[in-house]
């Protein structure tokens, strides 16, 4: 099978190759990928360190641009290297596959996502692995369980393959992959969380499901690398956290207070009381609140009238469900106070999810 696209659709595929402490084997495969029409290669020795400097050396002298860092940075960080030598150097019209150096991707499969690549140049384009073989090794399968059903939870989005290193994206992309956080293996979660946030449509190529020596060769450690995913997938859940509770502190504490005293004569703790009292006290946060999501967590770039108008649409459909959910629990005997905590946990949920696609969602990239 070879890279055989008509010049139409051909975007000068450049394979990036993130890489620590490589097999020899990885000399053959390289010769393999240039035999099969992929011209531009780069490999990013990421400290391998001496011991492997005569691997690194054969591949550069086969015709592969070598970058090396001195020492092992993390392999989000050696894919920004590339990343950065291809914004500077590489033609404008081309697409980048990632593939990793421990065997697990066929040639074969990187002349597919090629092919794929091509026919979506909006999209990022991942190579999905099927997990349900009994032979595939516990850590694979644990790390990619873990972040493939956060990712589910936090985003509303599955993908069988969170932790696939083989994708593939067009040049449009290649500002947003290089502005994403990240150094070690939490940078290709990253890059799935702006997917997101971006609409960038992923699109799923089905890859063969190949581990040597039982994944000996992968540097992913179950545990560490598991926690730092699950930051990269928490990190605004967690921000959004804190907001929420500098803000309900003034949100919870105001409307208590005026549930205590009688307003304008109405009847106290009668619905139009509670209602209220809640809305005079939520008006009071939602201007921190805002400014605060705004910009320090969603970090929305867009004019800021369209956001606040959203912001206020859901800001009062929470103080009415907020307000009959109170009511209709002080009618079974829950203190209005404890009904006002219960309510706005569960609504605390819903206005994350809501303000992250709706309200500061960022706008798509235009092409």
């Amino acid at each position: 099978m070879s890279l055989n696209m008509n010049p139409s659709e051909r975007r000068c595929p450049i394979v990036l190759i993130p890489s620590l402490e490589p097999e020899t084997a990885l000399i053959t495969y390289v010769e393999r990928l240039r035999q099969q029409g992929f011209e531009h290669i780069i490999i990013i020795d990421d400290g391998s360190g001496e011991d492997y400097r005569h691997i690194f050396s054969a591949l550069e002298q086969g015709g592969a641009t070598l970058l090396v860092h001195e020492r092992n940075q993390g392999k989000g960080a050696a894919i920004k290297t590339g990343l950065r030598w291809i914004k500077e150097h590489a033609p404008q019209s081309f697409s980048i596959i990632t593939v990793d150096s421990d065997g697990q991707h066929t040639v074969p499969d990187v002349v597919n996502m090629a092919r794929a690549a091509a026919e979506n140049p909006e999209a990022l384009v991942l190579g999905q692995r099927d997990f349900s073989s009994t032979e595939t090794p516990w850590k694979s399968s644990f790390g990619n369980k873990v972040a493939t059903v956060a990712f589910a939870v936090l985003h509303h989005v599955h993908l069988a393959d969170t932790q696939t290193g083989l994708r593939a994206f067009g040049q449009e992309l290649l500002d947003d992959m290089l502005a994403l956080p990240g150094n070690g293996f939490e940078y290709e979660t990253q890059m799935l969380v702006m997917a997101v946030k971006r609409q960038v449509p992923m699109v799923p190529v089905a890859i063969s499901t190949v581990y040597e020596n039982d994944n000996g060769g992968t540097h992913f450690h179950p545990v560490r690398d598991s926690i730092s995913v699950i930051k990269a997938l928490v990190g605004t859940l967690f921000s959004f956290s804190l907001s929420s509770l500098v803000c309900a502190g003034v949100d919870l504490g105001l409307a208590w207070a005026l549930f205590a005293v009688p307003l304008v004569g109405l009847p106290m703790h009668g619905y139009t009381h509670i209602l209220v009292a809640t809305g005079l006290a939520r008006v009071i946060s939602i201007a921190l609140n805002f400014l605060i999501n705004r910009t320090l967590i969603f970090r929305h770039q867009a004019s800021v009238w369209p956001s606040l108008v959203k912001y206020l649409a859901l800001s009062a459909t929470l103080i009415v469900l907020s307000s009959t959910g109170v009511y209709l629990l002080s009618l079974v005997g829950v203190a209005v106070a404890l009904g006002k905590a219960i309510c706005d946990c569960v609504l605390f949920f819903l206005s994350y999810r809501v303000q992250q696609s709706w309200v500061f969602a960022s706008p798509r990239r235009s092409r």
